[in-house]
């Protein structure tokens, strides 16, 4: 016998599969801000995997809700916080924040990062007490609106790859920067960076190495071209389109004010617009920072705002780790002999002659007082000729020496490779110590890349492409594979016109992407990014070149920020 369900029942069935149906679409479309703090608190690597899954099933759209719309738990503790994580170079970084005393967990917050000095041998409390120099800059005005980060470099107790300038010191940055972003609520269009000395040379070193993430730069007494002094050259037009605002001491021994205002000349006139200023009477220190405090709060960190919507790109490097600017990047070089663009290569700037013993000295030293040696750097010279903590450093070769400003003077007339003789007291005794300062890495076999880009929508129906496209021109030198990211907005267009060396055409189809829109929130902790799709270009292919792309070890490794 034909078995028949009832009306009622099919009513039933009926409601059920609608109700069914409206679950699948609503987990199809609505965010998933939940979904996605699971996601990023996971340990296990299957759940991981399944949960991966699920966000990229959303589709771009919701993803990127999703992402914007993260939501943030009520920390226990505000005001002065201590952390500590992994970083990139292997090793466990401590780092400090000032969070607002009435922080909102729905309010997003400028975010200051204040690199320390000192970076051959400064103790982690130099950015612990970075904090304190902060919360009293920010009064009662600024304490609940702005939150500040204070990694520490530690490179005595890691290796000298922390250094703020260097490629893992960086990342370990931006390690640090992304892990405070899903802890707190940062306004991503409004992280600035700053800091003094080797901290303050750092800051150029951001601004001409990895970029996007920060939205200004507040080098303090610091030095343009320090950040090249490892070997990895620094070049003027990767400072085009960064608000940099420099401060100087005009008595400033280490880093001469008329030495960095020239190199700022040098900088402004290839594309930059630093702006510099001298403090006449200030050495090299902060006694500018009652004044300036004030004026980078109110006139910078409160105006300005991150852009990465950049028409133009010009962007050199000779490390595709630090390649990418805003929507473009640099994913391979080689030498490209006759196919490079006729006058168009990358010009690196010579670094800054500088040595180190590998020593720190109290932070309490009056200018005037005896150097007396707190911390040996490990593996640094100081180590190696026998300094130990405790001694007294009076004289450098036949350089008498009462104080650390002698002892800069002293060691700025030295160069790499250098011999060096330090004598020191110790339990009553004078003895003079050998040793020597490390050659300076040449890195001249490096392959130097550059590449300029234009994106616009292209209106131009004799394309066969409609009536609009995204087009980008590309000048390159040395750039054998590049990528290009993509708006929503471009994306929608369809196609894209690709123009290399203004004569190699072609057309590529356009297609938003959800895995790279997590991929992109993973690696940054940013969510505003706007990029949903992606273009991988062959330039050698396309030009017809037969090379061999230069290989460098961190290539292989995972890329974190900007």
């Amino acid at each position: 016998m034909t078995r028949r369900l009832s009306l009622a029942a099919l009513v039933l069935l009926s409601v059920a599969l609608v109700a069914q149906t409206s679950v699948v679409a609503q987990e199809k479309e609505a965010p998933k801000p939940d979904l996605l703090r699971e996601y990023l608190s996971e340990k296990d690597a299957a759940k991981k995997k399944e949960l991966r899954a699920k966000l990229i099933a959303l589709g771009v759209p919701a993803l990127r809700e999703a992402i914007a719309q993260l939501s943030f738990e009520k920390p226990k503790e505000l005001g002065s916080l201590e952390f500590a994580t992994k970083c990139p170079d292997g090793f466990e970084h401590p780092y400090y924040m000032h969070v607002p005393p009435q922080y909102e967990t729905g309010k997003r917050y400028p975010l200051v990062i204040w690199l320390h000095g000192g970076v051959n041998g400064a103790p982690a409390e130099a950015a612990s007490s970075a904090i304190e120099m902060w919360q009293q800059a920010l009064g009662e005005k600024w304490s609940n609106e702005v939150m500040v980060l204070a990694p520490a470099c530690i490179a005595q107790d890691t290796t000298d790859d922390a250094f703020w300038w260097r490629d893992k010191g960086q990342r370990n940055v931006l390690h640090i920067l992304r892990e405070v972003k899903q802890r707190f609520n940062v306004d991503d269009n409004k992280v600035f960076i700053t800091g003094m000395s080797d901290g303050g040379s750092g800051s150029f070193g951001f601004a001409g190495r990895r970029p996007d993430s920060f939205a200004g730069y507040f080098p303090l007494v610091g030095h343009p071209l320090v950040p090249a002094s490892d070997g990895t050259r620094m070049f003027w037009e990767n400072f085009k389109g960064a608000k940099i605002y420099a401060v100087s001491g005009g008595k400033d021994r280490l880093y001469p004010a008329k030495m960095v205002a020239g190199l700022v000349k040098q900088a402004n006139e290839n594309g930059a617009s630093i702006e510099h200023k001298i403090y006449e009477e200030a050495g090299h220190d902060l006694s500018f920072a009652p004044k300036e405090m004030p004026i980078i709060l109110e006139d910078k960190i409160a105006k300005w705002t991150r852009d990465v919507a950049l028409k133009e790109i010009d962007w050199s490097t000779d490390n595709t780790a630090m390649g990418r600017r805003a929507w473009l990047a640099i994913s391979e070089i080689a030498e490209m002999g006759e196919k490079n663009a006729r006058d168009f290569a990358a010009k690196p700037r010579s670094p800054q002659a500088r040595v180190m013993l590998g020593i720190q000295i109290s932070q309490d030293a009056e200018p005037a007082d005896p150097v007396v040696v707190e911390v040996v750097a490990s593996e640094g010279v100081a180590e190696a000729m026998g300094i130990k903590e405790g001694d007294t450093i009076v004289k450098l070769d036949d350089t008498a020496v009462a104080n650390i400003g002698e002892l800069r003077d002293a060691l700025g007339k030295k160069s790499p490779g250098d011999d060096v003789r330090v004598t020191v007291e110790r339990g009553g005794k004078q003895l003079e110590l050998k040793g020597k300062f490390p050659a300076a890495k040449a890195g001249d076999e490096a392959v130097l890349a550059r590449v300029k880009a234009f994106a616009s929508t292209l209106t131009s129906k004799d394309e066969k492409v409609g009536d609009k496209c995204t087009f980008c021109d590309l000048t390159v030198s040395n750039v054998s594979r590049l990528t290009i990211y993509l708006t929503a907005e471009q994306v929608k267009l369809g196609k894209a016109i690709i123009n290399i060396n203004d004569g190699n055409r072609f057309q590529v189809d356009l297609a938003e992407s959800a895995e790279l829109v997590l991929a992109e929130y993973e690696r940054s902790g940013d969510r505003t990014l706007p990029y949903v799709g992606k273009i991988e270009i062959d330039i050698a292919k396309q030009l017809g070149a037969k090379v061999k792309p230069v290989k460098r070890p961190e290539d292989e490794e995972e890329e974190e920020g900007f």
